[in-house]
């Protein structure tokens, strides 16, 4: 569902570029069960996203075959993340968050983008890529603003495919942390995806965040595969 601004296939495997903003969006990944990762093909990567100015990067999930990860071992490859996808087979019932809490709109504003950006890590705080890789969504989306003593301080993305919603850019402020706007955040979104007609959602996270992976268990999300991002040595 997260859009790429240029995307290649190539056989089992997808290539997808959009300005180093996000390993999802910028990275090799394997689409289809055994599917065989070679030099040819890691060198070809490697050349085109030179070419772009963005870090060679390779997400290996279950879905690669066995000698991948030695493979990227060999050419320099090092472990960036190790993440989890998250699902959620049953969608909860109706929240009971104030919608003065968190504000749900069906469109993408600079103020979200600007608010969103603004608190992400070095690398994705600009807030035009993050324009131009949703400005691409094909589907149904939601964007929430957590809001508190009149500013925006918790943000949110839920994206609708059929009857799966996608739970994406959940950040909340420094400062206002362990007070429950992340699950308010969470639960308006889910209320949202309903809304649109999501059955079930999913949602990725790195294995390294034990706040988030407590807070998206409460809400009955279960784990369903992990994946590990490499990016080559410069």
């Amino acid at each position: 569902v997260w859009p790429a601004v240029r995307t290649m296939m190539h056989g089992d495997w997808t290539l997808r570029m959009a300005h180093g903003y996000s390993a999802r969006a910028n990275s090799l990944f394997a689409l289809a069960p055994g599917s065989v990762l070679t030099p040819g093909l890691l060198a070809e990567m490697e050349a085109l996203f030179t070419a772009e100015g963005i870090v060679p990067t390779v997400r290996i999930s279950p879905l690669a075959a066995a000698g991948a990860m030695e493979l990227l071992r060999r050419a320099g490859y090092g472990v960036d993340s190790v993440a989890q996808t998250m699902v959620l087979a049953d969608m909860p019932g109706a929240s009971s968050v104030s919608p003065s809490t968190v504000q749900i709109a069906d469109s993408l504003s600079g103020a979200w983008l600007a608010g969103v950006s603004a608190r992400q890590q070095q690398g994705k705080r600009n807030p035009d890529h993050l324009r131009d890789i949703l400005s691409r969504l094909a589907v149904p989306a939601r964007f929430a603003t957590a809001m508190r003593q009149g500013e925006a301080v918790g943000f949110g993305l839920a994206v609708v495919d059929n009857d799966w919603a996608e739970l994406a850019s959940i950040i909340v402020d420094e400062g206002w942390r362990g007070r429950g706007l992340g699950r308010a955040v969470v639960a308006q979104l889910l209320a949202a995806a309903q809304g649109a007609g999501a059955r079930q959602a999913f949602l990725q996270v790195e294995q390294s965040n034990a706040p988030a992976l407590a807070l998206y268990e409460a809400f009955g999300f279960r784990r369903a595969y992990d994946y590990v991002t490499l990016k080559k040595a410069v």
